[in-house]
């Protein structure tokens, strides 16, 4: 029934709830109107079936203020799950490795290019690169390293995968599901000392 109330009265329904599952009397920091805020203070203490309501209030790029969720973000990275490296990742996110791969690797059959694909890159990297104009940001500066270095494929690849890196620790990161890992706090960092008092909890029982 919550979820066919009206937006205002939503909010009203979810802001109560998630008080009262923190023993919290109402106040003026309240989760519909700061939500950063809000998180910041609660986010390690709140489950997913609440933590869920915050989607629709910050996009993966507006949750980035918050400590925990870049930790999360970094911590997931970490586990260096399949989705983010080479094949699987270019197969995903083609428009990101179209950016980064010179004209000769983007041929289906680069892995045979020998040596004619790495002079075709060469002759790319120093004269069709964004047709030798120069643009702000991470694209300029993508292509700098191209001509710099005349990479070969592996550094390629490398360049790549650090790249959605970036972008998903940023929230920049299209067709990926954030709140999977955003929301998830078994990717949350615990100190040493917590890790040394679960194991001496763990050893009394």
């Amino acid at each position: 029934m919550t979820s066919e109330l009206p937006n205002e009265q939503r909010a009203e329904e979810m802001d109560r709830l998630i008080l009262r599952y923190l023993s919290l009397e109402p106040q003026t920091l309240k989760p519909s109107t700061d939500p950063v805020d809000f998180l910041r203070k609660y986010i390690s203490i709140l489950p997913p079936s609440l933590l869920s309501y915050f989607s629709p209030l910050l996009t993966p790029l507006q949750r980035t203020k918050i400590t925990n969720i870049r930790n999360r973000r970094l911590q997931y990275h970490s586990s260096a799950p399949k989705e983010f490296y080479f094949p699987n990742a270019r197969n995903t996110w083609t428009n990101v490795w179209d950016e980064v791969a010179p004209k000769s690797v983007l041929k289906e059959n680069w892995r045979e290019k020998g040596q004619d694909g790495k002079k075709e890159e060469q002759e790319w990297a120093e004269k069709g690169f964004l047709n030798g104009k120069e643009v702000v940001g991470e694209r300029s500066r993508l292509g700098r390293l191209l001509v710099d270095g005349n990479l070969d494929i592996e550094r390629i690849k490398s360049l790549f995968e650090r790249l959605l890196k970036e972008r998903f620790i940023d929230g920049r990161l299209e067709h990926f599901d954030y709140d999977s890992v955003d929301w998830d706090d078994k990717w949350d960092v615990q100190s040493r000392e917590d890790e040394e008092r679960w194991f001496d909890e763990d050893d009394d029982e």
